[in-house]
């Protein structure tokens, strides 16, 4: 979209198509020296991410899984709390590309999968939070996807990010009605330290990426 490396990102996003060579893939990184394999995330066929931290730079590359799952590719992210979020798009083959004169591999379906990915892709949004609006997210409001806004929540509070906490609070009150949902007075309340926080800020708030809830910082 932009020509380059996105100047809000934090990470390095990697996928792998099938789960078989985490283990592989793992050891010879952690072999190196160069980089910390959080190995608890290692989990054979139930593996959909394992997070990796460059020792040097102290930068995370994200290493997605994609499993092959009922003529769909299913990755996802494995939080702590062991909940797990699933995303879910259509199959596609590699094609090689240059960009910004490092050769890579992206799906051959990219604008289809960036679509299924992010939505309106080519409009920046700069507190879009995908683990909650992505349209490849599955079982939007059950339990894992209500775990995971909440702790969206608490990280907009905690960094002070009102425009963030407004639209997870915008997500949480499209399922009232789920047995996971938020109760009304807690919304509310959220809702009024939004107001408070929006008429405290003189500055602009600083752009947020889209992965500020990444599972190594909750």
């Amino acid at each position: 979209r932009e020509g380059k490396l996105l100047d809000h990102d934090k990470d390095v996003d990697i996928g792998v198509l099938g789960w078989e060579n985490q283990f592989d893939i793992c050891l010879s990184l952690q072999s190196s020296n160069m980089f910390t394999v959080s190995a608890q995330f290692l989990k054979g066929n139930r593996s959909h991410f394992v997070p990796v931290q460059h020792r040097a730079t102290g930068y995370w590359i994200d290493i997605f899984f994609y499993q092959d799952r009922d003529d769909q590719y299913i990755t996802g992210v494995d939080f702590f709390f062991g909940n797990v979020q699933e995303f879910a798009f259509t199959k596609f083959d590699l094609k090689p590309i240059n960009f910004m004169d490092v050769d890579m591999y992206i799906p051959s379906n990219s604008e289809l999968n960036l679509e299924e990915n992010f939505g309106n892709w080519r409009t920046p949004d700069s507190v879009y939070i995908s683990h909650l609006e992505s349209p490849s997210g599955l079982e939007k409001g059950g339990a894992d996807y209500m775990i995971t806004a909440r702790l969206n929540a608490l990280s907009a509070i905690l960094g002070n990010k009102p425009q963030k906490l407004k639209r997870i609070l915008e997500l949480l009150k499209k399922y009232p009605d789920g047995p996971f949902s938020m109760n009304e007075t807690l919304i509310h309340l959220l809702q009024q330290t939004y107001a408070q926080e929006r008429s405290l800020n003189t500055t602009t708030e600083i752009q947020a990426d889209s992965h500020s809830l990444e599972p190594m910082n909750v």
